[in-house]
């Protein structure tokens, strides 16, 4: 739980400062990660306690961001 993942919002110019526990909740839990992520929910709840490895967290970021653009209309979210 002392694992940090710090995300630069460059649309926002600030540092966001998150727990591995806090970003699995807010991209939608545990199950909605695994599906993005393509992997069973009790790796995701590994993640909450060991740490999510910084490749993931990349790709979540990129996710959340894409997720968001899209939202607000500024891009469509990219298929990988």
């Amino acid at each position: 739980m002392g694992k940090y993942a710090c995300f630069y919002m460059v649309s926002m110019l600030t540092i966001i400062c998150m727990n591995d526990h806090e970003i699995i909740d807010s991209l939608g839990g545990t199950a909605a990660v695994a599906q993005i992520c393509g992997i069973t929910p009790q790796a995701v709840s590994q993640w909450k306690r060991k740490g999510i490895p910084k490749s993931v967290k990349r790709l979540l970021h990129h996710y959340r961001e894409n997720t968001k653009n899209a939202v607000q209309g500024n891009v469509q979210p990219t298929a990988e």
